[in-house]
């Protein structure tokens, strides 16, 4: 067993809009890097952030970026199994709390195939 040292860093990568949801362009910044625990924060344009972090366990990072869930444009991990554990949650999400008249077009596959 390789000790904890040995791992590769995870990176996760988040983009999120800070406008529409309540928080101005600069709450939702400021709120990025009180709680981005060290990660970087880059202006992509009008309301919108990059955030990209480091980190040994990605999955840790998980609770904290669903706190930003309907404000999210992109989520990217280098860590496979956490990037598909994110996309799963809000899939179920999505299922609990959207009616099928509320979801995208493309993604109610239960009236589709019944």
């Amino acid at each position: 067993m390789g000790d904890w040292h040995s791992r590769p860093a995870a990176q996760i990568m988040e983009e999120l809009h800070t406008g529409p949801q309540g928080l101005s362009e600069r709450e939702g910044a400021r709120r990025l890097e009180r709680e981005g625990r060290g990660g970087v924060l880059k202006r992509l344009g009008p309301g919108l952030y990059g955030y990209t972090r480091q980190c040994l366990d990605a999955a840790e990072l998980l609770p904290w970026v669903k706190t930003f869930t309907g404000r999210i444009a992109s989520f990217h991990c280098s860590n496979p199994f956490v990037e598909q554990r994110f996309r799963t949650d809000m899939e179920k999400m999505e299922a609990c709390y959207l009616s099928a008249e509320d979801r995208p077009s493309g993604e109610d596959t239960d009236e589709k195939n019944g």
